[in-house]
């Protein structure tokens, strides 16, 4: 079993659609990233997959599960090839 990951830690962890701005505020300036994460994508198109293609019924936290290791996995390669 892999060990766990921080979200600092974990490839994938990027904007998939970034969208980032500054607000300027009195005390502080705020930096923000809208959207959703690459993991999230890949995991969202994994259980897509797993869900399609299941002939059997599966729980939703095993089909969650499946797609978070299928994310991974996806994040993990494309990091090993040099893709952000």
């Amino acid at each position: 079993m892999a060990a766990k990951r921080t979200p600092g830690q974990i490839h994938g962890s990027e904007p998939a659609f970034p969208s980032s701005r500054v607000e300027e505020h009195v005390s502080a300036k705020l930096a923000y990233n809208d959207g959703v994460t690459k993991r999230e994508i890949y995991a969202a198109l994994a259980l897509q997959g797993l869900l399609a293609q299941t002939p059997t019924e599966i729980s939703a936290a095993v089909a969650a599960r499946q797609a978070l290791v299928c994310a991974d996995a996806l994040c993990d390669a494309l990091a090993k090839d040099g893709v952000p």
